[in-house]
């Protein structure tokens, strides 16, 4: 009983593509426009698709697509005054919100650094939408 809890509170923490286009919408400044400030923050993108940070989770293509990809991010060590990711969980997913966290995984990959997990996640994100 206790781990259904736990997955149910899993499941409940997924943020829905409603909440990604919302956060997109923040990030891009279109939410709530400022009367006096014309100056609109710009998304990070990378091939195209927006990278949107929320924790140590980083969502990676436009919410209104068929897939994304999620990167968590752990182990974090100190370099300078910077702490970097040094295990990197990579999720390609449907992008589906009536579906549950299982059904929507379609293949998951570790790496050591970011980079090599963003190098991967963009090729299977393009490689999904191209077959569809």
């Amino acid at each position: 009983m206790v781990e259904k809890k736990a997955s149910k509170k899993a499941e409940a923490s997924e943020p829905t593509p409603e909440a990604l286009a919302s956060a997109l919408q923040q990030e891009a400044g279109e939410s709530k426009p400022k009367a006096k400030s014309k100056v609109k923050a710009k998304l990070l993108m990378y091939k195209g698709k927006p990278f949107v940070r929320q924790g140590n989770v980083i969502y990676y293509g436009n919410p209104t697509d068929k897939y994304i990809v999620t990167f968590t991010l752990e182990d974090f060590k100190q370099v300078k005054d910077l702490q970097v990711a040094q295990h990197v969980t990579i999720v390609l997913q449907k992008n589906d919100e009536y579906l549950s966290q299982k059904n929507k995984m379609i293949k998951k990959a570790e790496r050591d650094c970011l980079w090599s997990a963003i190098d991967i996640g963009a090729f299977w994100l393009e490689d999904a939408l191209e077959q569809g």
